[in-house]
């Protein structure tokens, strides 16, 4: 695991971000995040995190998107970060391959295969949904080497299986993505009404929620509650 900081301007509050898999952190170099330094986890090729001082700061917000939440939902539960003031999961469960609360395990093990037979193109059209161009584009895909990335999502296959990570209501919110085609919407709607956290459902967001409109609303969550 790795993390890197990309806006350390001394503000009182820090976002500590759990990336997706197969992310490098160049991606989210410039997410707007309002009046809170940044911090990048990525690379779940281990679960050993490098530590985060964190006593500078009098608001820690701890946000995972897609299998970042279930990653960070372990470090929690290792009390690996101190002083969480508010936690907020974005498309993503604790049971991140389950028939009802994640992606189904047959789902998962062909894509899988179909990553490692011939390449993430098509898996990266699916996660970005109608902004995939646009991030081609601008060479906002990750660089990290292909066989790393098929190397980390088998281990992270095997943490799901192997690792407890805690109870849902570690978590303050849940968003959710209508428009998620990676994991499905109803089995996240299901997982999140399990328990005491609070859901918000976009209707227009894909599994990538940093759309102009979903950092609108992480940034109304953040800085409300």
């Amino acid at each position: 695991m790795k993390i890197e900081y990309f806006k350390r301007d001394g503000s009182e509050n820090i976002i500590i971000f759990f990336a997706g898999w197969s992310c490098d952190a160049e991606q989210f170099s410039d997410l707007e995040f309002q009046c809170s330094d940044l911090c990048v986890v990525y690379d779940y090729s281990s679960l050993e995190m490098p530590l985060i001082d964190t006593s500078p700061y009098c608001k820690v917000i701890v946000v995972g998107w897609s299998f970042g939440v279930w990653v960070a939902s372990y470090i929690m539960n290792k009390e690996m970060i101190s002083n969480i003031s508010l936690t907020v999961a974005l498309n993503g469960t604790l049971l991140p391959v389950d028939d009802n609360y994640g992606i189904p395990p047959k789902l998962f093990d062909l894509t899988l295969r179909s990553i490692a037979r011939g390449g993430i193109d098509k898996f990266n059209s699916r996660l970005y949904g109608s902004l995939y161009d646009s991030i081609c584009e601008a060479e906002r895909i990750s660089t990290r080497e292909f066989a790393l990335q098929v190397e980390e999502l088998k281990l992270l296959s095997n943490y799901f299986k192997s690792h407890e990570v805690g109870a849902p209501n570690i978590w303050d919110i849940a968003i959710i993505g209508a428009k998620d085609i990676i994991f499905p919407v109803d089995n996240m709607v299901s997982f999140w009404n399990k328990s005491s956290t609070f859901t918000v459902v976009l209707k227009d967001t894909p599994h990538y929620p940093f759309t102009k409109e979903g950092i609108i609303e992480l940034n109304r969550v953040i800085l409300t509650l």
